[in-house]
Order: structure tokens, then sequence, then C-alpha cells
């Protein structure tokens, strides 16, 4: 793992791709069985990671909350109308 420095380098990174290192540098972390230099580098990068995906995540609760500002002011079109929920019609039984 290169020690990263600056959030520019985790550019080609997604979501996904952060959270999987971040979990695995949490796991190294408890075990606790490096050095101190070591752990001070492994939780800049932990940072580093963290802060990635802290923006993600607002990025994406910011676009959700877009979408829903933006559905509640269009009009229902006619294919979005809810439709009546249909009922089984089982004739008689005899009796």
């Amino acid at each position: 793992m290169n020690p990263v420095e600056s959030p520019q380098e985790l550019e080609g990174y997604t979501f996904e791709k952060a959270l999987e290192e971040l979990e695995s540098i949490v796991s190294k972390l408890e075990q606790g069985h490096i050095s101190l230099e070591e752990m001070v580098r492994l939780y800049a990068r932990g940072k580093l990671l963290s802060d990635f995906c802290s923006r993600k995540l607002q990025a994406a609760e910011e676009q959700i909350r877009r979408l829903e500002s933006v559905s509640e002011t269009e009009p229902p079109r006619e294919n979005d109308a809810p439709s009546t929920p249909r009922t089984s019609e089982t004739p008689d039984a005899p009796t």
C-alpha cells in the first residue's frame, strides 16, 4: 500500500474501493502488532480514506435530495398515477 498524502491521489477510487481499504486499515490498527510509525502512517491513510468516503456520501445524499425535490414539484404523469389494487374475484363456492 503506497502512502497517500493528498485527496487528489484518490481521484480514481470508488467509494467501495476506499471503504474496503479503510476496513483493512482499521483491522490492522485493531490488531496492534505494528510499530508506532506504521500506526501513524496507517492512521493518516485511514483519515484520508474516511474523508473521501464522507464526501462521496454527502454528494450522494445531496443528489437524492435534489431528485426528491424535483419529484415533489412535478405533477404526476399519467403513467405514474397509482393504480387501484386488483382484487381477486373468486366465484362463490357451492354450499
